[in-house]
C-alpha cells in the first residue's frame, strides 16, 4: 500500500460519511452523502430506488460504496 493510499484510508476511517454519485436507472440521480459502511443497495435506496427499467442483476448490490464513487445502474436491454 502506498503512502497516498494509506493516507486516504486513514482519512476515510475518521470520516462519518462520504459522497457518491448515482446515475443511470435510478429515480433521482445525483450526489448523495452516505454513512460509512453503506452498500450499493443503500446508495440506490438513497436515490429514491431503482427505476422500473433497472438491470439490478448486472451490478453487485452487496458491494461497499466508496467515497467518490460514481455508481451507475444500467438499464435492461430491450
Amino acid at each position: 500500500m502506498s503512502d497516498h493510499d494509506a493516507a486516504v484510508r486513514a482519512a476515510e476511517e475518521k470520516a462519518e460519511s462520504y459522497r457518491a454519485k448515482l446515475a443511470g436507472a435510478v429515480k433521482k440521480a445525483g450526489l448523495y452523502r452516505l454513512p460509512l459502511g453503506a452498500r450499493i443497495d443503500d446508495a440506490i435506496k438513497a436515490a429514491g430506488g431503482a427505476g422500473e427499467d433497472a438491470d439490478l442483476e448486472a451490478i453487485n448490490l452487496a458491494a461497499k460504496a466508496v467515497d467518490g464513487d460514481q455508481i451507475y445502474v444500467p438499464r435492461q436491454k430491450t
